[in-house]
């Protein structure tokens, strides 16, 4: 089976909302050439992922945006078909040990993760990243409730009730391979 899945241009807008219920943009992001393949074979999976550019606008007010993260791939704005020009690559290969290529193509290695990306450039104004930060840590972080982490006897299957003795985990004797590339990340202060 394979699935192959294209976007040219995606604009997405983070918004807050306060306590009125009053939305407020915070930051705007375009996503360039957004690309998935994805394919299922007898003996494993390979996924493959690009992106060309990506750019990320903090909103200060109306009509007034502020960078704060913008790719330069290589080769960016000349047509290229090797995907030499690609701000991220990933590629993921999961195959089974009964391959005939296990030990000859992938040397034993059950996964493997190949990640390149090109060139960011961070702006690094204090303000939009405290916000954004603000933004994560409001929406995406709970706050303490005052309760007592779990104890080792609530967790549930660590322990076997007849006997109370701790049961062995369970050990993946598989391999996997990661390598990751970033060409370069450069940092303008605002």
């Amino acid at each position: 089976m394979e699935l192959s899945f294209e976007v040219e241009s995606l604009q997405a807008s983070l918004f807050k909302a306060n306590e009125d219920h009053d939305e407020k943009e915070l930051a705007f992001a375009i996503l360039q050439k957004f690309v998935l393949g994805f394919a299922l074979t007898q003996y494993g999976m390979e996924v493959k992922v690009t992106l060309r550019s990506m750019s990320i606008d903090m909103v200060d007010g109306p009509n007034q945006r502020t960078p704060l993260l913008e790719s330069f791939a290589k080769g960016q704005g000349t047509p290229d078909t090797s995907g030499d020009d690609d701000l991220v690559r990933l590629h993921y290969i999961k195959v089974q040990k009964d391959s005939p290529d296990y030990m000859s193509v992938h040397e034993g290695i059950d996964q493997t993760v190949s990640i390149d990306l090109s060139t960011f450039v961070i702006s690094a104004a204090p303000e939009p990243i405290l916000t954004l930060y603000d933004f994560m840590m409001s929406t995406f972080v709970s706050p303490p409730t005052g309760t007592n982490p779990p104890t080792p006897s609530s967790r549930g299957n660590d322990t076997n009730p007849m006997d109370g003795e701790i049961s062995p985990p369970v050990v993946d004797t598989g391999k996997i391979r990661v390598r990751v590339k970033l060409t370069s990340i450069q940092s303008k202060h605002i």
